[in-house]
């Protein structure tokens, strides 16, 4: 199982996001849910960006961006596509 590690960056960034939007703050949570259950399930849409960052879907438009070392993930991004890649 893998321990889940929150950046600053994130962490702000999905305050920002998610405070006028509770269907996002809502999917934003389901899919942290769902990288912490099966991080290899289909519907996250998983992709590798460079050597250990990869990015998930939480929904059509909004990405959160990762990094796999060890045990741990470290959840380090989130946004529309134009603004974390």
């Amino acid at each position: 199982m893998y321990k889940l590690v929150f950046s600053n960056k994130f962490e702000k960034r999905l305050k920002k996001l998610t405070f006028s939007n509770k269907p996002l703050k809502f999917q934003a949570k389901k899919t942290v849910e769902l990288i912490y259950s099966d991080i290899d399930h289909p519907s996250l849409r998983m992709h590798k960006l460079s050597n250990q960052k990869w990015s998930v879907s939480v929904n059509k438009s909004i990405r959160m961006i990762l990094k796999i070392h060890d045990n741990e993930i470290f959840i380090l991004d989130i946004g529309t596509h134009n603004d974390v890649y």
